[in-house]
């Protein structure tokens, strides 16, 4: 099933608020992506740190399936949202 851009940043962003309760995980996204917890909170408000987030998760097999079940949501859930929040051209796909 596709999701909607709207969708797919709500799931983003709950997945972000998720992970502040994580914080074996929000320190590898920090260190990851070499943000300050004061910039992923901007970035959170403004939305230019969902894709960066759902990037890092599908990195590791273990950490997306980690997060996935601890946060109710299926693997596909995420990869749903990231593909969504890539746009075309990524992934392997393209707009009909």
């Amino acid at each position: 099933m596709a999701i909607s851009a709207s969708q797919a940043r709500e799931r983003a962003t709950a997945l972000l608020l998720h992970i502040t309760e994580r914080p074996e995980i929000l320190s590898a996204f920090l260190a990851s992506s070499g943000l300050q917890p004061g910039d992923l909170r901007a970035m959170a408000r403004d939305g230019s740190a969902q894709l960066a987030l759902l990037d890092f998760l599908a990195e590791e097999d273990a950490r997306l399936l980690d997060v996935a079940q601890s946060a109710g949501l299926t693997p596909q859930h995420i990869m749903e949202a990231q593909i969504c929040l890539s746009g075309p051209g990524s992934h392997g796909w393209t707009a009909d």
